[in-house]
């Protein structure tokens, strides 16, 4: 289900399968819910595609998604969804942050749950479900401080306006630390035109150039399209690389030895205890790793990295991860 300019036959036929009934999303009898992805798909491998598996496993009469091809397809994405009458309507990705808050006040009798979206004041209608980014960067960051050689480690992540960006580079910084008190840590964080928001792969691979230069042979980056660059480049440079926000194995096919491990975030169960009654509420998925694949990592290593994800979730370490303004 491709939007608009990219459509396989496919998917087409799914997405129509999916509408075929949006008449009855306008009855009372029957509650209806959709997702809208950012740029990576519902076949990403991360947050997208836990948030399709969960819609797909909960009670709702009638779901359907669009797969947004570019950011300038949020807006119209949504207003479909508004347009044939659906009760809730999923946004994922941080990308989608500002037009998901402007459409959920513009829209105050239709339900909205934001996915990866912090917001200091929420509307009526709209719920967030997010991850701690800073969980996820801590362990890259204490997993690359036992990897290095050069005991010079680096992380790059899309503008630091995101709080989700600064939790990712940021406890990467900080894991790093408390893996190796002793270490050097690089972070590069993108700036400039806000059209080229987590599609920067221009900037994504000057980031890893520089930080591999700087000596970074462990790499960590965030920040869809943009951050996946990152880590393209970093594994061409032959350094290592860390990812985040969905399994990268699958979005590095064909360039992707090299790359140890990612960790992300699953809300589906947050998803389906939400959904009937959003408005207001705030939850926190679960943070979880991929498997080790095409990197050799110790048993041992394997398992502290484990526990620190279990510790960290329990509160019983703290990323000590402060956010700044920008």
């Amino acid at each position: 289900m491709r939007n608009t300019h990219f459509i396989s036959a496919v998917l087409m036929v799914v997405f129509f399968t999916a509408c075929s009934r949006t008449q009855d999303c306008f009855g009372d009898a029957v509650f209806c819910a959709a997702l809208v992805t950012d740029t990576q798909g519902v076949d990403d491998h991360g947050v997208n595609q836990s948030m399709w598996l969960g819609l797909q496993e909960s009670e709702a009469d009638h779901v359907a998604y669009i797969e947004s091809v570019d950011v300038r397809d949020y807006e119209k994405n949504i207003t479909k969804f508004l347009n044939d009458g659906y009760d809730l309507i999923i946004t994922s990705g941080a990308g989608l942050k500002n037009t998901t808050l402007r459409y959920a006040e513009l829209n105050p009798d239709s339900a909205f749950i934001g996915v990866n979206q912090n917001f200091e004041v929420l509307p009526a209608n709209l719920s967030t479900i997010n991850f701690a980014e800073d969980q996820a960067g801590f362990a890259a960051g204490y997993l690359a401080a036992k990897m290095t050689r050069t005991n010079i480690v680096g992380a790059a992540c899309e503008d630091k306006s995101f709080d989700a960006m600064q939790k990712y580079c940021e406890g990467f910084r900080n894991g790093a630390l408390y893996g190796n008190k002793d270490i050097q840590v690089l972070v590069e964080y993108r700036q400039g035109s806000r059209e080229k928001l987590f599609i920067d792969s221009e900037w994504g691979k000057l980031a890893a150039q520089k930080l591999f230069k700087n000596g970074a042979d462990v790499i960590f980056a965030a920040g869809g399209l943009t951050g996946q660059s990152v880590l393209e480049e970093a594994i061409q440079n032959s350094a290592y690389g860390i990812g985040t926000e969905r399994d990268q194995w699958a979005g590095l096919a064909g360039s992707r030895y090299g790359l140890v491990t990612s960790f992300w975030g699953s809300g589906r169960l947050q998803l389906q205890r939400m959904m009937r009654a959003p408005g207001g509420e705030s939850a926190l998925g679960e943070v979880i790793s991929a498997p080790y694949r095409d990197v050799y990592v110790g048993d041992e290593l394997q398992k502290e990295v484990a526990q620190l994800l279990v510790d960290l979730q329990a509160g019983i370490i703290s990323t000590q991860v402060l956010l700044q303004s920008p």
